[in-house]
């Protein structure tokens, strides 16, 4: 069933969107998108090709033809977009409106994470107050960050990402605190990355993006240490059996123990995405990328300002982003 509400304002006036209350989002054709940001259609056309382009977005899961009647009272196949990729297009439209739209997104992500005003009300009704103070603890590490730093654009848009289009996942936060967090048992990893092939891999990513000569530089073993963690065994057991557990403490063991001088966030970011590659766990059954590349950024920010004791609370969190 289909509702229309007015979600935001712009100077000359009111721009309606189409609310889907089954799927949690909302639809715009590209004329409203062209409105919003005040540009030309044509320029909402050239990012949208870019965004699908460049993998930020599926097509297939942000784009679909929805039935429109015209002023003249015929019913139109119109091809409309959803939340994503309205909150992609308005963080690439170089315009004031589009500058407009930023900012509000920006302070709507910071009412979300602080002040807890857009969190799910549907989803609301089904807790009591004891697990709703649960969650809102959770977001601790995400409250503080949005509250304490000057976010980027594209920091901003994928932390709004992984809360938005991931919610499902934050259940592992509820888990977590309730002391009862559990993994899927998935499947094992066939295939590890060894010490050679991981520091070809960020030479490599060196030389692509002219890194200095901190950028990838170890400090003594604590980068083999790093990928000896993974693969620890205890009585003849992985300690982290599964290939999300082991992926999530790569990623976070980089990222948060500083093996390198310079570069750890973007090294433990690559290092995790190959290693997912190689043992072919980055897609869902769909063949969409379990986390993209915006939201992976978010994920290595908040790692690295988390406190060492939420360790378990992030490993739980990128864990179930890859199960779901």
């Amino acid at each position: 069933m289909h509702k229309e509400i007015e979600i935001y304002k712009v100077h000359e006036g009111e721009i309606v969107f189409r609310v889907d209350a089954n799927e949690e989002t909302i639809w715009t054709t590209q004329d409203q998108l062209a409105k919003l940001f005040g540009v030309d259609r044509t320029v909402i056309g050239r990012h949208i090709r870019n965004i699908f382009r460049d993998g930020e977005l599926e097509e297939d899961s942000v784009c679909a033809k929805i039935a429109h009647t015209a002023t003249d009272g015929k019913t139109y196949q119109v091809k409309m977009y959803n939340l994503d990729a309205i909150i992609s297009v308005g963080y690439r439209v170089n315009s004031k409106k589009a500058t407009d739209f930023r900012i509000w997104a920006t302070k709507t992500l910071h009412r979300y994470v602080v002040d807890g005003v857009a969190i799910n009300e549907r989803r609301l009704k089904e807790l009591d107050s004891d697990k709703l103070h649960e969650i809102e603890g959770a977001l601790g590490i995400v409250k503080r960050l949005v509250a304490s730093s000057e976010l980027s654009a594209d920091e901003a848009g994928g932390i709004l990402e992984v809360i938005t289009k991931y919610s499902p996942s934050f259940k592992a936060l509820q888990e977590y605190d309730e002391g009862y967090i559990s993994f899927a048992k998935g499947r094992k990893a066939t295939k590890m990355l060894s010490l050679d092939e991981s520091l070809k891999i960020i030479s490599e990513l060196k030389y692509s993006i002219k890194g200095d000569e901190l950028f990838g530089k170890t400090r003594g073993n604590a980068f083999e240490s790093s990928l000896s963690a993974i693969i620890q065994t205890f009585d003849q057991k992985d300690v982290y059996p599964s290939i999300s557990e082991k992926a999530a403490n790569l990623l976070y063991l980089i990222i948060k123990d500083h093996p390198f001088y310079d570069g750890n966030k973007r090294i433990g970011s690559l290092l995790f995405v190959i290693f997912l590659t190689i043992n072919d766990y980055h897609l869902t059954k769909n063949g969409e990328t379990k986390i993209s590349d915006r939201a992976l950024t978010a994920l290595a920010l908040l790692i690295a300002e988390s406190n060492p004791k939420e360790k378990s609370l992030l490993i739980a969190l990128i864990c179930k982003l890859l199960e779901n």
